[in-house]
């Protein structure tokens, strides 16, 4: 979900907006906040037993459900990935592209039967500091 105070808002004045957020926290599916939008997800009573982050004050002026609030630019609690605000937001991106890659490349392994294709895949990309390197 986009930041920004006044978006943030208006996401937030949404039902809709936060019947698809429960939806997709019961499925297991990837959600992602950034700036002001971690908001969004607490309205939607997402975010209890996990680990968040946010544009500085946004959270902490909600009453605490249950979330762990950290000061990282970019927090990744199992699919759910949140970031801090627009200077955080390539190391939010390639957050975002490492946990889908990391989930690709699992499933791919999966479908692999043969040992010499699975090798080909490792050389595609190389993890660190949870950038992605192709090598």
């Amino acid at each position: 979900m986009p930041g920004g105070a006044a978006g943030s808002d208006g996401l937030n004045a949404d039902s809709r907006i936060h019947a698809l957020l429960k939806k997709m926290a019961d499925s297991k599916r990837f959600t992602a906040a950034i700036c002001a939008a971690p908001k969004v997800l607490a309205a939607a009573g997402v975010l209890s037993g996990r680990a968040v982050t946010d544009f500085p004050g946004v959270l902490e002026a909600l009453p605490n459900q249950g979330f762990v609030l950290s000061k990282e630019a970019v927090v990744a609690d199992d699919k759910l990935v949140t970031s801090r605000g627009p200077g955080t937001a390539i190391d939010f991106a390639l957050t975002l592209i490492v946990r889908n890659c990391l989930v690709t490349v699992s499933v791919m392994r999966l479908m692999l039967s043969s040992s010499v294709r699975l090798k080909t895949l490792r050389f595609i990309f190389i993890l660190s500091n949870n950038y992605l390197v192709l090598a």
